[in-house]
């Protein structure tokens, strides 16, 4: 019979030095998480915004959303979305979202530079998203809104379109969700099937 050459004797010691290192990173996590969840409830608003393209003048096209706590959503585009389809306005090669206060250091050519990686890219579908969004909102429409206040949902959508936050461990949408009060009413919808398309950009 031959003999083990693997030492068990300190395994256990290995094994409990290893769970309480999963066990400590699982608790720091939960902690970030409820510090962020804590940052939230004390901001008054949240958003940013998100490079669409070029327009034929070379002028820079962007999204943009700021949401408050008083329960308003203010959505914007910076021209007219119809712009981007005109012949010399360029897309955004994949997806780029800031904060709103934040500054633009990439270049014209990095924005709209086309990548093997699609996800992100600017197409069409997603400027008739975007148009539909703001549609939605401005006509307060009755599942995004609750008694003049934008519902959870709404909001994840438009941040998800737009700006989701989390930049160096800063506070996300989801934060925002958990830290303020939302309606109640929070009815799941498909934004294509509130009316039908071609959208108008």
């Amino acid at each position: 019979m031959g003999m083990s050459i693997i030492n068990t004797k300190f395994a256990p010691k290995i094994n409990d030095l290893e769970n309480n290192k999963v066990l400590t990173m699982a608790r720091e996590k939960e902690k970030a998480k409820r510090r962020k969840i804590n940052e939230a409830k004390f901001k008054d608003s949240f958003g940013g915004k998100r490079f669409l393209g070029l327009t034929p003048a070379g002028k820079k096209v962007f999204a943009s959303y700021i949401i408050k706590k008083d329960g308003s959503l203010d959505m914007k585009f910076t021209h007219k979305l119809s712009v981007l389809l005109k012949p010399g306005a360029q897309l955004a090669g994949k997806r780029y979202s800031f904060a709103n206060h934040a500054t633009l250091h990439l270049s014209d050519k990095e924005l709209v530079r086309k990548t093997k990686n699609k996800a992100g890219e600017v197409t069409l579908q997603t400027l008739n998203y975007l148009q539909r969004l703001h549609t939605l909102n401005e006509i307060e429409f009755m599942n995004s809104y609750y008694k003049g206040k934008v519902t959870s949902f709404f909001f994840s959508m438009v941040a998800q379109a737009i700006y989701t936050g989390g930049e160096q461990h800063d506070v996300t949408y989801r934060d925002i969700q958990k830290g303020w009060n939302f309606p109640e009413h929070n009815p799941y919808f498909v934004p294509e099937q509130t009316f039908k398309y071609p959208d108008e950009l």
